[in-house]
């Protein structure tokens, strides 16, 4: 059970938070870059490119993006498939990377979901929530899942002291 001090040190921290990121709402605009290829990131991985491709071999590389090689934890409360064949069941699970369109001025940081539905059939790309954030913006949701998380738990550590 959770000291009621413990609680409120957390809930003030959690406000604290709240009050630090009310201001920092407004949007950045983008910079326009050059050849998708001549400006690849170091952080990228080819293999792992989303390209934006239409009918055919048509390509539009402003709306493709880089990507980096994904990190991904699992999602245990979501739907789970059995592979028959190796008798392992698969849990869902969240991708993350670092990804950035050529016109995008700096990387971000994207997570999406991936699963199956309760036919056993892979949830389809345009039902996977994609989310990016700016690289701050995903310091600042890091810290703020530490801090829920120390609230939930009662737990009291210096990994979501806000500043």
């Amino acid at each position: 059970m959770m000291s009621k001090q413990n609680f409120d040190a957390a809930k003030a921290e959690c406000a604290q938070f709240q009050q630090e990121m009310g201001q920092h709402r407004e949007f950045q605009g983008y910079m326009p870059s050059a050849s998708f290829d001549r400006d690849r990131p170091a952080w990228s991985d080819p293999d792992h490119d989303a390209i934006d491709c239409y009918e055919g071999d048509v390509a539009q590389p402003s709306q493709s993006e880089w990507r980096s090689i994904p990190l991904t934890i699992p999602r245990s409360l979501q739907l789970a498939k059995l592979e028959v064949k190796t008798e392992t069941w698969r849990l869902a699970y969240i991708a993350m990377n670092v990804s950035q369109q050529p016109e995008q001025s700096a990387p971000r940081i994207s997570f999406e979901r991936h699963g199956w539905g309760r036919n056993g059939e892979p949830i389809r790309a345009e039902h996977q929530w994609k989310y990016s954030l700016t690289v701050e913006e995903a310091v600042w949701m890091a810290r703020g899942l530490l801090l829920l998380a120390d609230l939930a738990t009662g737990a009291k550590d210096d990994i979501g002291e806000v500043a």
